[in-house]
């Protein structure tokens, strides 16, 4: 009970600071609290790749250029991982991502992600292996598989059209 306690005093010292500061946010410019925004990002992005180092990652191989891919713990790619490694020709859908049968369906967890970003690998039903290189609104199921880590570069080395690109295991991100 008493974790409890602490938790419910820490959020209402929480509150307490964030109502206090709420007046002087208030008076600061818009572009400075943009430019704070962006530096906290830049700070959380930092955070979330050293707090990763240990969790697996899939190497994407296009014509040799290499980009790393921090998979999600789930099922989903665990059952790509054992398919590793793998070399698929991908053809090109709508000039925003590249996609390829697998030789054996994975399980599936989809949702309807609304915006797909940049670099990330998903499944399409149960046996299409998705890379997006550009960002927009979607209304289709995926199931999540990872990120790339890295974008740069990544739609120069994709291309336009059918592209092949060799998946294998990486135990560390470099």
């Amino acid at each position: 009970m008493s974790v409890f306690k602490r938790c419910g005093w820490l959020l209402v010292l929480t509150l307490f600071i964030s109502v206090s500061h709420a007046e002087e946010l208030s008076s600061e410019s818009v572009a400075e609290r943009n430019s704070e925004r962006a530096r906290a990002h830049s700070v959380d992005l930092s955070l979330n790749t050293s707090l990763s180092i240990n969790e697996p990652y899939m190497r994407m191989n296009i014509n040799g250029r290499h980009f790393d891919i921090q998979l999600n713990d789930t099922p989903t790619a665990s059952a790509l991982m054992e398919q590793l490694p793998l070399t698929l020709a991908m053809s090109d859908l709508h000039r925003n991502e590249k996609y390829a049968q697998l030789p054996k369906p994975l399980p599936t967890d989809s949702v309807r992600p609304g915006v797909i970003n940049n670099g990330d690998v998903m499944l399409y039903g149960t046996d299409t292996l998705v890379v997006f290189y550009s960002t927009f609104n979607s209304s289709y199921s995926y199931t999540p598989l990872g990120k790339v880590v890295d974008t740069s570069g990544l739609t120069d080395a994709l291309g336009e059209g059918r592209v092949s690109i060799t998946f294998s295991m990486q135990q560390q991100h470099h």
